[in-house]
């Protein structure tokens, strides 16, 4: 018993699932969005530096970065949770090579995050928005070492 005064228990076949689910939705969003800025660059010729200047092309980069890490932190956890529920043996718990392949799956989605705020928020506000959930988010990083 939890102390909440309950036991969540969440089956495993429905981890994998919503995992795997999840892993196919961000390759989708990786694709599409690389498809996306494909025809961007044929629009600018080719032409790398008015490319990567232009507002919308630095927030689909940055939210195909993010898609990339969240794809790259689902993938192992769905086939661990597969291995799991269909009886392997073997499958114990999260092997080194994930958990280092789900760290840095967690570092790009933090990093492109931070980008895709700093790149939404008003000119108005100033910096503080991206630069006040970074401070933060480095200090609950380093607290929880």
């Amino acid at each position: 018993m939890s102390k909440l005064g309950f036991h969540l228990d969440i089956p495993g076949r429905l981890l994998e699932a919503v995992n795997g689910f999840l892993f196919i939705v961000c390759v989708g969003m990786v694709v599409f969005i690389a498809w996306y800025l494909l025809a961007r660059l044929t629009v600018y010729k080719f032409r790398f530096r008015p490319f990567l200047v232009s507002s919308e092309t630095k927030l689909a980069l940055a939210l195909m970065v993010f898609a990339f890490g969240d794809a790259i932190i689902r993938a192992p956890i769905w086939y661990w949770r597969h291995l799991i529920n269909h009886g392997d043996p073997n499958a114990g718990g999260m092997t080194d090579l994930f958990t280092f392949i789900v760290t840095n799956g967690a570092v790009l989605c933090s990093l492109s995050g931070i980008v895709v705020i700093r790149l939404m928020v008003s000119y108005k506000w100033g910096e503080w928005p991206w630069l006040a959930v970074a401070i933060v988010g480095a200090m609950f990083t380093f607290a929880m070492l």
